[in-house]
């Protein structure tokens, strides 16, 4: 014990044991911000969406994790979002990898529901003429319904090896043209859909998707379950995205989408002394401009407004499933 005793009393090994000390000390503090294993959270929105692997626990730092998510019911999956951690790429399948940071970390897989809808241009169509009163999240208007604009078949997509299935054949929109005799407003909204997170600034309202029975080309009954869509139109936004696509009128393997053009939330609609509620209030649409081939063809319709002769053309849009996580009135 002198020995020992007498060691510490040398200058130079003193210092030395109180610089060891004041590292331990250090590394100790460090290890309790950044823990050695971090744990995971992983959360599902909607719930009732799907579900999510590995449950929440410690991981590893710097290993790679597999989680991987699963859609329940009429849900599919949408997106990948991470508040820490390198995912693999792309955002938009359900099995993924990711890189553990030396913190805590959070991932949150999004579901949605609902068809996509490949939207052709309505090149001739009746004149419609009919007010009817409208109630989304955004406004309480009544507008004058006048000519279709597009007409929409459920559509499967491909994308990034990913297929998304039709889930309803019977389910069709046609979007007109409204007017409401009153200045547009501007919102800051921000979705998710099978493309990832967006913040997309929307004006409006401009347009009303209204759900339609198609009676030819086809055997169709009426549409079930579908709602109504006001449409805001995108101000702003680029995409270059290609998707194969495959409806009723065509197939094809390379469709370019090159930017949101219509935002659409669901949406109650008033009509003489008929009141069509919405029946899915976390299910909305944005509707992307797409690059297609060629066509024409004569639709024979029939919804709200009564039956109509559409000669459709071009496609134009993509409509894709999406939830709208937060929304606000733009900053002055």
């Amino acid at each position: 014990m002198k020995r020992i005793s007498s060691l510490w009393k040398h200058p130079y090994i003193g210092r030395v044991g109180i610089l060891l000390i004041a590292i331990a000390l250090v590394v100790g503090v460090l290890s309790c911000i950044n823990p050695i294993n971090p744990y995971l959270t992983m959360t599902v929105i909607p719930v009732g969406g799907g579900t999510t692997t590995p449950p929440s626990g410690p991981q590893i730092a710097g290993a790679s994790v597999r989680i991987t998510a699963s859609a329940l019911d009429n849900y599919q999956f949408a997106s990948w979002n991470a508040t820490m951690g390198t995912f693999g790429f792309p955002i938009n399948i359900p099995i993924n990898f990711a890189i553990m940071p030396n913190i805590d970390s959070g991932f949150t897989a999004y579901f949605v529901k609902g068809d996509h809808f490949k939207c052709y241009t309505v090149v001739n169509s009746s004149y419609i003429g009919k007010v009817v009163s409208l109630k989304d999240q955004f406004v309480t208007v009544n507008a004058t319904v006048t000519w279709a604009q597009f007409f929409g078949n459920p559509a499967q997509k491909l994308h990034n090896n990913v297929t998304t299935n039709i889930s309803n054949p019977n389910n069709h929109l046609t979007v007109y043209n409204i007017t409401t005799g009153s200045e547009p407003q501007t919102w800051q909204v921000e979705v998710v859909n099978q493309f990832g997170v967006q913040n997309l600034i929307v004006s409006g309202p401009v347009a009303l998707a209204v759900p339609t029975w198609k009676l030819t080309p086809g055997n169709h009954t009426p549409p079930v379950g579908l709602d109504h869509f006001l449409l805001y139109k995108v101000i702003g936004g680029y995409m270059n995205v290609t998707v194969g696509l495959n409806d009723e009128f065509d197939k094809e393997t390379q469709v370019l989408i090159y930017r949101p053009l219509f935002f659409a939330n669901p949406v109650q609609k008033t009509y003489g002394d008929g009141v069509t509620n919405i029946t899915d209030n976390e299910t909305h649409l944005v509707f992307y401009g797409i690059e297609a081939g060629n066509f024409w063809q004569v639709v024979q319709v029939n919804n709200q407004f009564g039956n109509q002769t559409l000669l459709v053309g071009n496609p134009a849009l993509l409509a894709v499933p999406s939830l709208k996580l937060s929304w606000q009135l733009p900053h002055p």
